[in-house]
C-alpha cells in the first residue's frame, strides 16, 4: 500500500512520540500528525526547539527555532560560543532571509521517509539532540529575556 507523504509523517511523529514516552521525556506531544515538522516549545513565546523532515533533501534539520524574536535571537547569539560548546558541534546560525525567524540547527543527513528500517535510528537520535538542545537553549534563553 502506497501512503501519501502526509500519512508517512504522521507515522513518524506516531512512532516519535511513542518513543519520547518510553524514555519518560516531558514534551507535549505535538497534535496534527500530518506536516513535516515537529514544535517543541520552550516557554518564551515564538521559541521553539523544531525538527524539520525535509524529504526533498534526504535531511532532517533539528534545533533552535525563533519567530518574531530577532531581538532575544540577537542577545542569544552572543553565547553562541558557549552554547555550541555545551552542545558538543557547532550549529548553523542565522536569521532567516524573512527577517523575522531565526535559528541555530544541525542536520542529519540520509533520511529517506520512505525507509521505514531506519526510523528508530532516526528517532532516538532526535530525541537525544531535541532534549539536550530544550535544556540548554531554556537556559540561556531564560537568561537573555
Amino acid at each position: 500500500m502506497n501512503l501519501s507523504r502526509s500519512q508517512l509523517w504522521g507515522q513518524f511523529w506516531i512512532r516519535f512520540n511513542e518513543a519520547v514516552k518510553e524514555k519518560n521525556i516531558h514534551f507535549k506531544p505535538q497534535k496534527n500528525w500530518n506536516r513535516n515538522y515537529y514544535l517543541i516549545k520552550l516557554g518564551i513565546a515564538g521559541c521553539y526547539i523544531g525538527i524539520d523532515l525535509i524529504q526533498r533533501e534526504n535531511r532532517i534539520r533539528v534545533g533552535l527555532y525563533m519567530q518574531d524574536q530577532i531581538d532575544l535571537y540577537n542577545k542569544l547569539s552572543i553565547y553562541k560560543e558557549k552554547i555550541d560548546s555545551e552542545v558538543n558541534t557547532n550549529l548553523i546560525w542565522g536569521i532567516m532571509k524573512n527577517g523575522k525567524a531565526a535559528r541555530a540547527c544541525l542536520y542529519l543527513e540520509d533520511f529517506d521517509l520512505y525507509d521505514e528500517f531506519d526510523y528508530p535510528m532516526f528517532i532516538n537520535t532526535l530525541i537525544s539532540y531535541s532534549y539536550k538542545y530544550y535544556l540548554i537553549f531554556k537556559k540561556y534563553l531564560d537568561f537573555c529575556k
